[in-house]
């Protein structure tokens, strides 16, 4: 049994609890680019609203039986071409994270996630 306090509490269950979609995407190089539903900011960074949606995550069973994410689709904002403007390649085989938290305690349950998948890129 998990025990949250009672603040959180109020916050997960209240009329405006509503998980945020966050990408963190690292290329090879080791540039990092940070992407949300919405613009937000959660454990000290800064994500862009570049998301258009929650992305679709097909599961599979893996090594050791452990499930984990076979596909992912993630749809993109590039109304204004700012992926167009990135190099080809720029993303291939980056490390990425997808996670799901509440908004409206973020600062309060700090690097804390509701799920949580890792995956890299096969572009």
């Amino acid at each position: 049994m998990i025990t949250v306090p009672g603040s959180v509490h109020v916050l997960m269950t209240g009329p405006t609890a509503e998980p945020r979609i966050l990408l963190d995407l690292t290329t090879q190089t080791g540039t990092a680019f940070y992407y949300s539903t919405e613009a937000f900011s959660y454990g000290g960074r800064y994500y862009e609203a570049r998301l258009k949606g929650t992305p679709e995550i097909q599961t599979a069973l893996g090594p050791a039986g452990f499930v984990g994410p076979r596909d992912v689709t993630i749809d993109l904002a590039n109304a204004d071409g700012y992926f167009s403007q990135m190099g080809p390649g720029t993303v291939r085989a980056s490390s990425c994270t997808l996670r799901q938290v509440f908004r409206e305690f973020a600062d309060l349950v700090d690097a804390n996630s509701l799920t949580l998948w890792r995956f890299n890129l096969q572009v």
